[in-house]
């Protein structure tokens, strides 16, 4: 297993990040929890926050681990 770490990256960051390795666009993450792509786009820049249910979605579209992708903890296992 390779580890990545992501120091200090917020909730905004990893969510980009996350998404752009799935290829996945805001107007996909706004589908997937219901809310509009302007939503999404203020959860990118940090400007509002997701609720858990909603991050709770994000993780599983993204294959993310759900700790991980809230700040939790800055060290995700990652298959090679």
């Amino acid at each position: 297993m390779k580890k990545v770490e992501v120091n200090g990256a917020s909730f905004a960051e990893r969510l980009r990040g996350g998404r752009a390795i799935r290829n996945l666009q805001q107007k996909d993450i706004a589908e997937i929890c219901d809310v509009s792509i302007g939503t999404v786009s203020a959860w990118e820049s940090g400007s509002v926050s997701a609720r858990i249910d909603q991050i709770q979605k994000i993780a599983v579209a993204l294959e993310l681990p759900l700790p991980w992708l809230i700040g939790a903890t800055d060290c995700m296992a990652q298959e090679d």
